[in-house]
Protein backbone atom coordinates (compact mmCIF):
# COMPACT_ATOMS: atom_id res chain seq x y z
CA UNK A 1 0.00 0.00 0.00
CA UNK A 2 1.53 3.54 -0.89
CA UNK A 3 1.67 6.16 1.21
CA UNK A 4 -0.99 8.25 -0.39
CA UNK A 5 -2.98 5.73 0.00
CA UNK A 6 -2.43 5.47 3.80
CA UNK A 7 -2.68 9.20 3.83
CA UNK A 8 -6.78 8.89 2.00
CA UNK A 9 -7.46 6.14 4.69
CA UNK A 10 -6.31 8.03 7.53
CA UNK A 11 -8.38 11.08 6.48
CA UNK A 12 -11.21 8.97 5.42
CA UNK A 13 -11.77 7.03 8.17
CA UNK A 14 -10.92 10.22 10.75
CA UNK A 15 -13.61 11.94 8.76
CA UNK A 16 -16.19 9.72 9.31
CA UNK A 17 -15.44 9.18 13.07
CA UNK A 18 -15.09 13.00 13.90
CA UNK A 19 -18.38 13.41 12.18
CA UNK A 20 -20.22 10.87 14.03
CA UNK A 21 -18.85 12.21 17.57
CA UNK A 22 -20.51 15.68 16.71
CA UNK A 23 -23.78 13.98 15.59
CA UNK A 24 -23.79 12.07 18.65
CA UNK A 25 -21.88 13.13 21.46
CA UNK A 26 -23.30 14.93 24.75
CA UNK A 27 -21.83 18.10 24.82
CA UNK A 28 -22.18 18.62 21.08
CA UNK A 29 -25.27 18.30 18.66
CA UNK A 30 -26.38 14.70 20.63
CA UNK A 31 -28.97 14.35 18.46
CA UNK A 32 -29.60 11.10 19.36
CA UNK A 33 -31.35 11.96 22.52
CA UNK A 34 -33.89 13.91 20.75
CA UNK A 35 -37.31 12.72 21.47
CA UNK A 36 -38.39 13.61 17.27
CA UNK A 37 -39.09 10.79 15.55
CA UNK A 38 -38.04 12.71 12.60
CA UNK A 39 -34.30 13.74 14.43
CA UNK A 40 -33.96 10.19 15.10
CA UNK A 41 -34.86 8.96 11.72
CA UNK A 42 -32.37 11.20 10.76
CA UNK A 43 -29.49 9.79 13.48
CA UNK A 44 -30.43 6.43 11.65
CA UNK A 45 -30.02 7.59 8.03
CA UNK A 46 -26.56 9.02 9.42
CA UNK A 47 -25.17 5.96 11.24
CA UNK A 48 -26.69 4.61 7.61
CA UNK A 49 -24.44 6.43 5.33
CA UNK A 50 -21.24 6.51 7.12
CA UNK A 51 -21.39 2.69 7.31
CA UNK A 52 -21.71 2.95 3.65
CA UNK A 53 -19.03 5.73 3.30
CA UNK A 54 -17.04 3.75 5.44
CA UNK A 55 -17.22 0.55 3.37
CA UNK A 56 -17.31 1.64 -0.57
CA UNK A 57 -14.40 4.34 0.81
CA UNK A 58 -11.89 2.13 1.92
CA UNK A 59 -12.90 -0.59 -0.49
CA UNK A 60 -11.84 1.58 -3.19
CA UNK A 61 -8.97 3.69 -1.64
CA UNK A 62 -7.40 -0.13 -1.22
CA UNK A 63 -8.50 -2.43 -3.73
CA UNK A 64 -9.24 -0.04 -6.78
CA UNK A 65 -5.94 2.41 -6.14
CA UNK A 66 -3.90 -0.88 -6.91
CA UNK A 67 -5.64 -1.51 -9.90
CA UNK A 68 -3.41 -0.86 -13.32
CA UNK A 69 -5.52 1.23 -15.77
CA UNK A 70 -4.64 1.99 -19.59
CA UNK A 71 -6.36 4.94 -20.70
CA UNK A 72 -7.62 5.82 -23.97
CA UNK A 73 -7.43 8.78 -25.78
CA UNK A 74 -11.25 9.69 -25.77
CA UNK A 75 -11.03 9.51 -21.92
CA UNK A 76 -10.14 12.78 -22.10
CA UNK A 77 -11.74 15.82 -22.80
CA UNK A 78 -9.86 18.15 -21.94
CA UNK A 79 -6.16 19.56 -21.13
CA UNK A 80 -7.10 19.69 -17.14
CA UNK A 81 -8.00 15.70 -17.41
CA UNK A 82 -4.56 15.03 -18.10
CA UNK A 83 -3.32 17.75 -15.29
CA UNK A 84 -5.75 15.46 -12.86
CA UNK A 85 -4.37 11.93 -13.70
CA UNK A 86 -0.87 13.07 -13.09
CA UNK A 87 -1.52 14.53 -10.39
CA UNK A 88 -3.06 11.43 -8.93
CA UNK A 89 -0.51 9.39 -10.09
CA UNK A 90 0.90 7.41 -6.78
CA UNK A 91 4.04 6.58 -8.64
CA UNK A 92 7.14 8.09 -6.21
CA UNK A 93 9.68 6.35 -9.22
CA UNK A 94 8.33 9.15 -11.42
CA UNK A 95 7.40 12.09 -9.13
CA UNK A 96 10.10 14.88 -10.87
CA UNK A 97 8.42 13.65 -14.57
CA UNK A 98 5.57 13.88 -13.39
CA UNK A 99 5.67 17.49 -12.28
CA UNK A 100 8.04 18.45 -15.43
CA UNK A 101 4.46 17.09 -17.64
CA UNK A 102 2.60 18.80 -15.63
CA UNK A 103 4.59 22.40 -15.84
CA UNK A 104 4.59 21.22 -19.63
CA UNK A 105 0.90 21.03 -20.39
CA UNK A 106 0.45 24.45 -17.98
CA UNK A 107 2.58 25.78 -20.89
CA UNK A 108 0.82 24.33 -24.01
CA UNK A 109 -2.61 25.37 -22.53
CA UNK A 110 -0.95 29.05 -22.53
CA UNK A 111 0.87 28.96 -25.84
CA UNK A 112 -2.29 27.64 -27.37
CA UNK A 113 -4.13 30.53 -26.20
CA UNK A 114 -1.50 32.86 -26.88
CA UNK A 115 -1.45 31.98 -30.56
CA UNK A 116 -5.31 31.25 -31.25
CA UNK A 117 -5.43 35.45 -29.54
CA UNK A 118 -2.54 36.72 -32.01
CA UNK A 119 -3.62 34.59 -34.82
CA UNK A 120 -7.19 36.62 -35.28
CA UNK A 121 -5.35 39.86 -34.92
CA UNK A 122 -4.05 39.27 -38.28
CA UNK A 123 -6.55 37.29 -39.48
CA UNK A 124 -10.49 36.22 -39.65
CA UNK A 125 -11.33 32.87 -38.92
CA UNK A 126 -12.83 32.12 -42.61
CA UNK A 127 -9.35 32.87 -44.58
CA UNK A 128 -6.99 30.18 -46.23
CA UNK A 129 -4.27 31.64 -44.14
CA UNK A 130 -5.66 31.05 -40.31
CA UNK A 131 -6.77 27.30 -41.62
CA UNK A 132 -3.21 26.89 -42.28
CA UNK A 133 -2.02 27.81 -39.15
CA UNK A 134 -5.12 26.45 -36.83
CA UNK A 135 -4.35 22.92 -38.47
CA UNK A 136 -0.35 22.77 -37.34
CA UNK A 137 -1.70 24.05 -33.79
CA UNK A 138 -4.21 20.98 -33.70
CA UNK A 139 -1.89 18.67 -35.27
CA UNK A 140 1.19 19.52 -32.65
CA UNK A 141 -1.69 19.73 -29.89
CA UNK A 142 -2.94 16.02 -30.92
CA UNK A 143 0.63 14.89 -31.03
CA UNK A 144 1.72 16.55 -27.80
CA UNK A 145 -1.50 15.46 -25.36
CA UNK A 146 -1.13 11.48 -27.31
CA UNK A 147 2.60 11.61 -25.57
CA UNK A 148 0.48 12.79 -22.11
CA UNK A 149 -1.11 9.38 -22.23
CA UNK A 150 1.20 7.06 -23.25
CA UNK A 151 3.43 8.44 -20.53
CA UNK A 152 0.55 7.88 -18.03
CA UNK A 153 0.03 4.40 -19.23
CA UNK A 154 3.17 3.79 -18.82
CA UNK A 155 3.92 4.96 -15.95
CA UNK A 156 0.62 2.79 -14.98
CA UNK A 157 2.33 -0.81 -16.48
CA UNK A 158 5.04 0.56 -14.28
CA UNK A 159 6.16 -2.20 -11.36
CA UNK A 160 7.63 -0.36 -8.79
CA UNK A 161 7.96 -3.12 -5.83
CA UNK A 162 9.60 -4.84 -8.40
CA UNK A 163 11.99 -1.78 -9.29
CA UNK A 164 12.91 -1.07 -5.82
CA UNK A 165 13.29 -4.60 -5.23
CA UNK A 166 15.30 -5.29 -7.77
CA UNK A 167 17.50 -2.20 -7.00
CA UNK A 168 18.42 -3.90 -3.86
CA UNK A 169 19.68 -6.60 -6.04
CA UNK A 170 20.57 -10.70 -4.57
CA UNK A 171 22.77 -13.03 -4.93
CA UNK A 172 23.12 -16.50 -7.39
CA UNK A 173 20.50 -17.07 -9.28
CA UNK A 174 18.18 -14.12 -8.26
CA UNK A 175 20.48 -11.70 -9.27
CA UNK A 176 19.88 -12.79 -13.30
CA UNK A 177 16.55 -12.19 -12.45
CA UNK A 178 16.50 -8.84 -10.32
CA UNK A 179 19.20 -7.63 -13.65
CA UNK A 180 16.59 -8.70 -16.17
CA UNK A 181 13.51 -6.67 -13.63
CA UNK A 182 15.95 -3.99 -14.00
CA UNK A 183 16.64 -3.66 -17.68
CA UNK A 184 12.57 -3.95 -18.26
CA UNK A 185 11.93 -1.07 -15.47
CA UNK A 186 14.78 1.14 -17.24
CA UNK A 187 13.48 0.71 -20.83
CA UNK A 188 10.12 1.76 -19.01
CA UNK A 189 11.79 5.06 -17.07
CA UNK A 190 13.64 5.71 -20.55
CA UNK A 191 10.41 6.00 -22.59
CA UNK A 192 9.01 7.89 -19.94
CA UNK A 193 11.92 10.49 -20.60
CA UNK A 194 11.86 10.25 -23.83
CA UNK A 195 7.66 11.20 -24.33
CA UNK A 196 8.65 14.68 -21.87
CA UNK A 197 11.67 15.76 -24.07
CA UNK A 198 9.55 15.01 -27.35
CA UNK A 199 6.73 16.95 -25.75
CA UNK A 200 9.59 20.05 -24.93
CA UNK A 201 10.59 19.74 -28.69
CA UNK A 202 6.89 20.38 -29.13
CA UNK A 203 6.59 23.56 -27.08
CA UNK A 204 9.72 25.44 -28.63
CA UNK A 205 8.45 24.58 -31.67
CA UNK A 206 5.04 26.51 -30.96
CA UNK A 207 7.37 29.46 -29.40
CA UNK A 208 8.63 29.52 -33.26
CA UNK A 209 5.15 30.06 -34.83
CA UNK A 210 4.43 32.89 -32.12
CA UNK A 211 7.71 34.59 -32.97
CA UNK A 212 7.19 34.25 -37.08
CA UNK A 213 3.30 35.19 -36.81
CA UNK A 214 4.00 37.97 -34.62
CA UNK A 215 6.30 39.28 -37.30
CA UNK A 216 3.63 39.07 -40.03
CA UNK A 217 2.02 42.95 -41.29
CA UNK A 218 1.47 40.71 -44.86
CA UNK A 219 1.05 36.99 -46.05
CA UNK A 220 0.35 35.61 -48.83
CA UNK A 221 -1.29 32.44 -48.33
CA UNK A 222 0.34 30.45 -51.28
CA UNK A 223 3.71 31.09 -49.07
CA UNK A 224 2.34 29.77 -45.42
CA UNK A 225 3.51 26.81 -45.60
CA UNK A 226 7.66 28.25 -46.60
CA UNK A 227 7.66 29.51 -43.15
CA UNK A 228 9.95 27.35 -40.85
CA UNK A 229 7.79 26.77 -38.10
CA UNK A 230 5.24 25.23 -40.22
CA UNK A 231 7.68 23.66 -41.77
CA UNK A 232 8.94 21.89 -38.77
CA UNK A 233 5.79 21.02 -37.33
CA UNK A 234 4.31 19.70 -41.03
CA UNK A 235 7.20 18.00 -40.52
CA UNK A 236 6.36 16.32 -36.97
CA UNK A 237 3.12 15.87 -37.63
CA UNK A 238 3.93 13.57 -40.98
CA UNK A 239 6.72 12.20 -39.01
CA UNK A 240 4.57 10.67 -36.26
CA UNK A 241 2.03 9.49 -38.59
CA UNK A 242 4.14 6.35 -39.36
CA UNK A 243 4.49 5.21 -35.58
CA UNK A 244 0.50 5.04 -34.66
Amino acid sequence: MSQKQIIKLVFLNLGIVLFNIVVFSEGMLNLWESESLIVRALCITIVVVSLLVFCYGNYRIIFKGNKTQIYRKEEFAKPEDYLDVLKDSEKRTFEDETDHMEKCIEKMMKKTEVLNVILLQYFTEGEMAYQQFQNAIRGASEIFYDNVKKMINRMNLFDEEDYRSALRGTSGKASESAARILEICKEHIAYVHSTIDMNEDILLKLDGLILEISKLDDIDSGTLEELPAIQEINSLIEHTKYYK
